[in-house]
Order: C-alpha cells, then structure tokens, then sequence
C-alpha cells in the first residue's frame, strides 16, 4: 500500500514538472514526458507478468483437476456399465474454458497499456489480450496492434514470448483484415517458421486474397518464411550431427589405465643383500 501510495506521489510530481517545464523549455518538457511514460509503461508490464504467471498457475491447476475428474469419471462408469457418467464429464468444459480467462487486474492493466502510443514494448500484452474473449477490451487492442505492429524492427523480436507471437498468428484466422495485414508487414520483422502454416491456410482463404494489400503481402511473408523454416531445419539437422559425433563424456573423462607392472620377488630383496 505504501509503495502505490509512493509510486502515484512520484508520477503527480513528474506530472507537474512536466507541466512547468512546457512553459519553459518545450523541448525539454517533450522529453520528460517521454521518460515519465516509459517508467509508467515499465510498471504496467511489470504488473502485467505478475498477473499472467499467476494465470498460468491457476490455469494449470484447474486442467490438472479437471483432467483427474475426468479420468475418475470415465473410470467409474466403465466399472459400473454406467454410460451416465460420461455425460458429468461435459461440465467441465466450462472450467476448462474458465481456466485461461484473464484477471480483472490483467484486463485493467492491457487497457492502460493501450493508451500509450509508439511504445513497440507493449505489442505482446497487447497481442495476449486478443484472446481475453473480452468485447469492450478487443477492439481497443485491435486497434492499437493494427498501428504498432508495422513499427517493429528485427530488433524488436525479443519483446515477445513465443505464446505472444503465436497469438498473433492465429489473428491471421479472424476476421478483421486490417488486422490480418499489420500481422503480415510484422512477420518479416519478429515471426518465426511456425508462423508458415497460418499464411498457407490464409493464402487459400478467398475473402482475404481479394484484398490487393493482403494478397501482395503474403507474397511477401512466404518465401521469407520457407527459408527461414529451412535454415532453422538445417540448424537442427547440424546440432544432431555433432551430437551425434561427440565422444562420449564418460569417455573423455575415464582416467587412463597403466598396464600392469610385475616385480620379481628377488628384485625387492636384491637391495637388502647388498647393504
């Protein structure tokens, strides 16, 4: 509670000198805006990654239970003849649904993130909330994507988890086309080879290849993304080879062996007969 109470003192007095400063020295105001939002962006993703590994705690918990009943019931009703029980097993699809749904606080915190322009570090969280299943969050965040993701540089690959990336892919199955076309200008930028096979499905898609902007742009993602998949390919091909080829640890560590030495009896008492 205290350090809310610090945190929001800290902003209001950047605030105010920022405030103070565009009277003086625009310039300088511009900047301290900039900083004072990229410290306040910083915490709001801080505050997003705490939330979402306790999602996937809570997420994975409730799978594991679900999982067991299910599997106790089907055990149950082959026990017993009792073809009812397999119908107690669709219940809980609803907590397998209620499992990946995202906390208020996560809700909260992607909608102040969307507030912010031109910050390229927001585009993951931003990429997540598209399956938050939430209608009044699902527009302001498709909104946000269709202008960030053309501003992506190679650079920019490690802002994104491979759960993020591959959220943005299967936004190439919806149905917003402007969406669907800043996926496609960024995947040149951060996309991976699992993005192939979305592109391949979209490129049979009809609706969406009428569209002269989508059509052209995966003309462009898929010779981009055959050979990235073949270099990738032929990476994990040269990993196993020299795996493969490796001498063994156990090997390399054996100590060497010394051939057996034989002495003679009398050689040991050849010296105390001199003496």
């Amino acid at each position: 509670m205290l350090r809310n109470e610090m945190e929001s003192e800290e902003t209001l007095a950047g605030a105010r000198m920022v405030r103070f400063m565009e009277k003086e020295d625009p310039v300088v105001a511009a900047a301290l805006r900039q900083e004072l939002q990229r410290d306040e962006v910083a915490e709001l993703l801080a505050a997003l990654g705490t939330e979402s590994r306790k999602r996937i705690r809570r997420r994975n918990w409730m799978i594991g239970g679900a999982l067991a009943y299910m599997g106790l019931m089907a055990t149950m009703a082959i026990a017993t003849h009792n073809a009812g029980m397999i119908g107690s097993i669709g219940s809980m699809t609803g907590m397998l649904v209620a499992a990946g749904a995202a906390t208020k606080r996560q809700k909260r915190a992607t909608e102040a993130l969307a507030q912010y322009d031109e910050d390229v570090r927001i585009v993951g969280p931003l990429a997540e909330a598209l399956e938050f299943q939430d209608k009044k969050l699902l527009p302001i965040v498709t909104e946000k994507l269709i202008s960030l993701l053309p501003k992506l540089k190679a650079s920019d690959r490690s802002l994104l988890t491979a759960d993020q990336r591959a959220c943005l892919y299967r936004a190439l199955q919806g149905t917003n086309p402007n969406l669907k076309l800043a996926v496609l200008m960024s995947l040149q930028q951060i996309g991976d080879s699992k993005a192939l096979p979305y592109v391949r499905k979209l490129e049979k898609d009809s609706w969406a290849m009428s569209r002269d902007a989508i059509r052209e742009a995966v003309a462009a993602c898929i010779p981009f993304l055959t050979d990235l998949a073949e270099r990738e390919k032929n990476s994990q091909t040269l990993l196993r080879a020299a795996d493969g080829n490796a001498t063994p640890s156990e090997v390399l560590l054996r100590p060497a062996e010394a051939a057996p030495v034989t002495i003679e009896p009398e050689q040991l008492l050849r010296a105390s007969s001199h003496e």
